[in-house]
């Protein structure tokens, strides 16, 4: 199997990445409607990538295997709640691997290149995105040690 590359995502990379990111939401749309993409969402995803690409708070990182894009995870550095310790959580948002590609633990590799991050910067904790209908998604997180802790309630107004 050829070797997966994590590195920090790149301009160039972002096309790769706003395409899977499409892809995974056009999977959750079959699973839950609530997910509605916009006409032009690829772009618009394109768009916040590139200011995350800037941001000293944010990390997307990209695994590269056979020279193209086969999976991208989006970190964030965000605020805990007011008087809660510690200050600062980890936030994992958006984590996709290409469906189409061979498995090879790539979700791992992502995910131990966020937590190096992390912990450099002082994070202990992190919290992650995942929808509640993607039982791989939900499996692959709890079988690496996250646990239920807020659940996120959708209301129509």
């Amino acid at each position: 199997m050829p070797p997966i590359i994590i590195r920090l995502a790149t301009q160039a990379d972002l096309p790769d990445v706003a395409a899977l990111w499409v892809e995974k939401i056009i999977l959750l749309q079959q699973l839950d409607a609530r997910f509605r993409l916009q006409p032009d969402a690829e772009s618009r995803f394109s768009q916040t990538a590139a200011a995350w690409l800037e941001a000293p708070d944010t990390r997307l990182l990209v695994a590269i295997r056979d020279g193209l894009v086969a999976g991208f995870v989006t970190a964030q550095i965000q605020a805990n709640w007011p008087g809660l310790q510690p200050e600062k959580l980890g936030a994992v948002t958006h984590l996709a691997i290409d469906s189409h590609g061979q498995p090879g633990g790539i979700g791992r590799l992502l995910l131990d290149a966020v937590r190096e991050w992390f912990t450099q910067v002082g994070i202990q904790q992190m919290i992650v995105h995942v929808p509640q209908r993607f039982a791989i998604e939900q499996a692959f997180w709890r079988a690496s040690g996250a646990a239920e802790w807020i659940d996120l309630l959708w209301m129509n107004l």
